[in-house]
């Protein structure tokens, strides 16, 4: 297989099968939702660093094949560690509304179904008629049938916190949080930045010389986003994803993402051809004055990769990466991973991105097909 990976599409973006993302605690108008917004500008942020209010989970809705992780750009600290899980199967489900529940409560009346179920706090969920996410505060278990309660809140943070349509009973509770028991994949807890430094590479005595991993100030002078990629070891079946960040160090006192990208992935049989250019254009403009002096409006550069896919088997050719196309057109986004193998340039050759044209498909022999492909990165 070729180590080039076209990440898409991001499944929380999706506009035809929209998924459901809830928990943790965030900025009433900086909503976990937004990590899925059209711009960067429009980023999630939690309303401090405690490990409670930086977790998250989302909802696809049914089944779709993960592959690729990706949080574009953050505030996350240097010492940071982040925990991706994964789940086929909802938390519990077959849960009702018992009787009439006003707007504005936060305790609300429920009964079990044919099954038992427990819920528990910071699980998210949606009722019937109602748009609005919520949270679970202070959960319960309850035997099937049976009738409890449980206290909530909006999952975004603004006022009031309660109910927001009111109930008669027997609306059917929809849970948006799955099973993490025994998920069908977890990272486990793990260090938010790779390595960055190829070996040898760094003076001795300075930072990274050991781990690879450059000091926070690195990210601010190469003007390279702290973005978190993470590529998994199989394709996985899942419907629900929980994340969670630990830096309750952060110098802000609270964390910043600017997206997330859940996606498939399109690996290429055939690497891409010699020839491939990388670059990072300047995105600054210049004024020069009557004697001479040069002013700069210094704006951050656009990293660029030009490729070709060649002999290509039409199959191949038209259910990948024509598909993609068709989907994402030039204003759709994905994430280009130059190397999958790589370790130490990730950062450097990794990054979100838009095609800065539509592919062309040219057939060069029976069976065979030649794409090249010009990808752009996305900077807001």
């Amino acid at each position: 297989m070729g180590n080039l990976l076209i990440c898409a599409p991001n499944f929380i973006e999706d506009t035809v099968d929209v998924a459901t993302l809830g928990g943790g605690n965030w900025e009433n108008s900086y909503p976990v939702s937004n990590l899925g917004a059209e711009f960067f500008v429009d980023n999630t942020i939690s309303i401090d660093a405690t490990t409670t209010s930086t977790k998250w989970e989302v909802d696809f809705g049914y089944n779709r094949d993960l592959k690729f992780i990706g949080i574009p750009d953050s505030n996350v600290s240097q010492n940071a560690t982040i925990r991706v899980e994964g789940s086929a199967t909802s938390a519990w489900e077959g849960l009702l509304i018992n009787g009439v529940n006003s707007i504005g409560v936060t305790t609300l009346n429920i009964k079990a179904g044919a099954t038992a179920v427990t819920i528990a706090a910071g699980q998210i969920f949606t009722i019937a008629g109602d748009t609005e996410v919520y949270q679970v505060v202070t959960g319960t278990s309850l035997s099937a049938t049976v009738t409890g309660s449980i206290v909530i809140k909006r999952d975004t943070n603004g006022t009031p916190t309660g109910l927001v349509v009111a109930t008669v009973g027997n609306e059917v509770v929809t849970c948006h949080s799955g099973d993490y028991t025994t998920p069908v994949f977890d990272t486990t807890a793990e260090d938010y930045f790779q390595a960055t430094i190829p070996v040898g590479t760094a003076t001795w005595g300075s930072s990274g010389v050991w781990d690879g991993k450059p000091g926070d100030g690195f990210y601010t002078r190469m003007n390279f986003p702290r973005q978190y990629v993470k590529i998994l070891a199989s394709v996985y079946l899942i419907q629900y994803v929980r994340l969670s960040i630990v830096d309750t160090g952060n110098a802000a006192g609270y964390i910043t993402l600017d997206a997330l990208y859940l996606t498939s992935v399109y690996q290429p049989f055939y690497n891409m051809r010699y020839g491939v250019t990388f670059s990072s254009r300047s995105n600054t403009s210049q004024e020069s004055s009557a004697g001479g002096a040069t002013a700069f409006n210094t704006e951050r550069q656009t990293r660029a990769i030009s490729l070709e896919l060649g002999d290509i088997p039409v199959e191949e050719a038209f259910s990948s990466i024509f598909d993609i196309t068709r989907q994402l057109d030039i204003s759709g986004n994905l994430f280009i991973i130059y190397d999958d193998e790589d370790t130490f340039l990730l950062t450097r050759r990794s990054f979100a991105a838009r095609f800065e044209n539509s592919p062309v498909l040219t057939t060069t022999f029976f069976d065979g097909v030649d794409v090249p492909i010009n990808i752009i990165e996305r900077l807001a």
